[in-house]
């Protein structure tokens, strides 16, 4: 716990398919909505970007703060 799996890992996978030059979309799972919305936060933060821009969350089918352009996105199992 704490380590950074649900903020580090995403961002490890985007970084190395841009790196090979691949699109790539990373969606991750979580399992309450305070969860994808802070994890949103703390990644756009990281990134040095605007919450709702290159990352982004959605939650369930309604509340939802991301764009086309986002490419890291935290959802709630309702979501999916």
């Amino acid at each position: 716990t704490g380590c950074g799996k649900s903020s580090m890992v995403p961002q490890f996978i985007l970084e190395d398919c841009q790196a090979l030059g691949q699109r790539v979309k990373v969606m991750v799972t979580q399992p309450r909505r305070i969860a994808a919305i802070t994890l949103a936060r703390r990644v756009a933060d990281q990134r040095g970007v605007e919450l709702g821009t290159q990352v982004g969350y959605r939650i369930g089918q309604g509340d939802h703060v991301d764009s086309k352009d986002s490419v890291i996105t935290f959802v709630t199992v309702g979501y999916m």
